[in-house]
């Protein structure tokens, strides 16, 4: 009975330590901080490159955001360098409740309303939070972005890269 418990343990401790939780992003995300080379940073899957732009997973990593699992970040750099992490939220009661946490941690976002879909926005320092609601397929996202390299990217080039990682990577 000892054995077992200690596996159990085990077990918990690993499934606890393979889960990353949202926290302050200022200097960086998930430990990553902004504008580091992806040379130096371990256990990255490439998912899609163009050009100067590059998407990666970390495919043991599980991401979870006021208790929805958002799965999967996909960490952009551009140059090499990380500006952005990027997330594909499932479903809408997530996205609320990932809403829900972004306005208690940065206040109030701007809204634009666009042609089918919702883009909330958040500023903090140097970092860019948006979070889309595509109301005509019902899909959802979530991005952090670096802005000294955010800035020099055009931002539909961007878009387009993001759609092109999703559609590389496998459904669960």
């Amino acid at each position: 009975m000892k054995k077992r418990s200690i596996i159990l343990y085990c077990i918990l401790i690993i499934l606890i330590g393979n889960c990353v939780y949202a926290a302050d992003i200022g200097d960086g995300f998930s430990g990553l901080k902004w504008g580091t080379d992806r040379s130096t940073v371990e256990n990255l899957l490439k998912v899609s490159q163009k050009e100067n732009v590059g998407y990666f997973i970390k495919p043991d990593e599980v991401y979870i955001i006021n208790h929805a699992n958002v799965g999967q970040v996909f960490y952009g750099f551009y140059q090499n360098k990380f500006f952005a992490a990027l997330f594909r939220i499932k479903d809408k009661e997530d996205f609320g409740k990932i809403k829900e946490y972004m306005i208690s941690g940065y206040g109030t976002p701007r809204a634009q309303l666009r042609v089918n879909q919702t883009v909330y926005i958040w500023e903090y320092g140097d970092i860019k939070i948006k979070m889309k609601l595509y109301e005509k397929d019902g899909t959802h996202k979530l991005a952090y972005y670096y802005t000294p390299l955010y800035g020099k990217l055009n931002e539909s080039r961007l878009e387009e890269n993001f759609e092109q990682s999703i559609k590389l990577v496998p459904k669960e």
